[in-house]
């Protein structure tokens, strides 16, 4: 990894912005993808015992998504360090990356920067098979659920008891604690939400624009795919920052270091160190990094030869967090 030339790029947005910068990236490499989680705020807290007590921080964030209780912690954890956090979104910021947005002051987006609906899917042990027989559960998601029943009432004109016998259905085919544990988890993302937003907003109207922001991002985008880029997110309430040209070529100048040295745009493939005999293998899967330090989140493990008329074969050895120097 090249670290000097990283190094560069946030030391030159540092000086542009003022503050200590942390960065916080999660890979999406096929094969070798990462998601926000709970493991990385050990992580974190060493970084931000380096940085200090600053009066404000920029968090530097890539990613897809993640576990939905780990953003509500981070925030809290910078904010012990900080009053005043500012997240850098240069590109995607999906799901899980959006909430830890919504926990922010404000939220610095590139041009191709992007955020999304919160609504996300939940799966557990009474989810319904995968069809394919392979065992897996099929994720519900939240809104798939509510919008069976607002196509029932707005589009079926179904009301009164007949709405009982469209729950019926439902239940006959997915299982009654599938759809409670929908609903639960429906009703926490709207809590930690409006409590990441309540970190900040102010003004008469904060809770009319907190009902507004939260209800958008959890009901009223239709898609967990419906990204949100700049303008969007502006539109919607959120304290978005528009960089400088000399900021923005910063902050995309260091995403693309990363985006090279975690090779985001190329899939992981086995076969190309297979040999003829057994390979071992340690890729990068995620980072975090600030001027005093470096942790990466590594993928290890084994290629085996292919045998005769076979594929090789990939023996994992583990996963872990680890600091790079």
């Amino acid at each position: 990894m090249s670290r000097e030339e990283r190094l560069g790029y946030i030391r030159e947005i540092q000086r542009l912005r003022r503050c200590p910068l942390l960065v916080y990236l999660t890979g999406d490499r096929p094969y070798l993808e990462t998601k926000i989680d709970d493991d990385a705020l050990r992580v974190l807290y060493d970084h931000l015992e380096l940085t200090g007590r600053p009066e404000a921080l920029d968090l530097f964030l890539y990613t897809r998504g993640g576990n939905t209780l780990t953003p509500p912690r981070l925030v809290s954890l910078i904010r012990e360090y900080t009053s005043e956090l500012r997240v850098l979104v240069p590109y995607r910021c999906h799901s899980a990356g959006t909430l830890i947005c919504l926990g922010a002051n404000s939220i610095v987006m590139t041009r191709m920067g992007e955020l999304s609906p919160i609504d996300p899917a939940t799966a557990n042990e009474f989810n319904p098979p995968s069809p394919d027989g392979s065992g897996a559960r099929l994720p519900v998601s939240v809104e798939d659920v509510t919008a069976y029943f607002r196509l029932a009432q707005q589009k079926a004109g179904v009301t009164g008891p007949e709405l009982v016998r469209v729950f019926e259905i439902l239940a006959e085919r997915v299982h009654p604690l599938a759809l409670g544990n929908v609903q639960r988890t429906h009703a926490l993302i709207r809590l930690l939400a409006e409590r990441m937003l309540s970190l900040h907003l102010a003004g008469e109207d904060r809770a009319g624009r907190i009902k507004h922001i939260v209800d958008s991002l959890t009901e009223k985008l239709y898609a967990h795919r419906l990204f949100l880029g700049r303008r969007e997110a502006t539109e919607l309430g959120l304290n978005v920052v528009r960089p400088e040209p000399e900021l923005e070529a910063a902050i995309w100048g260091l995403y693309t270091v990363y985006e090279r040295d975690l090779q985001l745009d190329e899939s992981f493939r086995p076969e190309r160190l297979a040999g003829q005999t057994q390979v071992r293998f340690s890729e990068l899967g995620a980072v975090v990094e600030s001027v005093p330090a470096l942790h990466g989140f590594m993928f290890e493990g084994t290629v085996l030869p292919a045998p005769a008329g076979g594929e090789p074969r990939l023996v994992p050895a583990g996963h872990r967090w680890r600091r790079l120097e």
